[in-house]
């Protein structure tokens, strides 16, 4: 049942879409007549969420994507609106954690996080503007969790993650 009528045509890359929020989040798109892109690395994970939402009736395609790759992004920018002729909502939610302690963590596994978590969400909003600031119009969520404001131990670089914020580019 559609709640937002008015972003039915609309077209959103969810990262981190194949599972958990991202999946659910794809799930609610659909149903009020978004298409979305489902962008994860498992491309087992992508087929089986691209074809539940099918089943849901929703429009979907799949992208497998590291977030950490500039140009893969931007593929994955490009593939969105040629999919569905805009690109107009980014939901960024693709994130890793090493549940580790903070002396058994090596900088390998740091560096790792924080560029999934962090420079990964910067590539997908940079791709995603792109297009939002061409056509005039786009909505940008990045999903955090309550590590962000609250750290818990053994997931101190997820903890640095802190990527709470929203934006919008209004229509002229």
């Amino acid at each position: 049942m559609a709640h937002y009528p008015e972003m039915a045509g609309r077209a959103a890359v969810i990262t981190g879409g194949s599972g958990g929020i991202g999946k659910a989040t794809a799930l609610r798109l659909v149903q009020n007549g978004v298409g979305v892109l489902i962008a994860d690395v498992a491309q087992t994970d992508i087929d089986a969420a691209v074809a539940e939402i099918e089943r849901a009736g929703g429009r979907a395609i799949g992208a497998q994507v590291d977030v950490r790759d500039p140009g893969a992004v931007r593929r994955m920018a490009d593939a969105c609106r040629d999919a569905f002729g805009s690109l107009d909502y980014l939901v960024a939610c693709a994130g890793i954690f090493k549940h580790v302690s903070f002396m058994e963590m090596t900088l390998d596994a740091w560096k790792e996080t924080l560029d999934v978590n962090l420079t990964g969400t910067f590539l997908c909003m940079q791709a995603a503007l792109t297009h939002m600031i061409e056509a005039g119009y786009g909505r940008i969520v990045n999903l955090s969790s309550h590590a962000a404001v609250r750290g818990i131990s053994a997931l101190h670089a997820f903890s640095a993650r802190q990527k709470r914020a929203s934006w919008g580019c209004p229509r002229p």
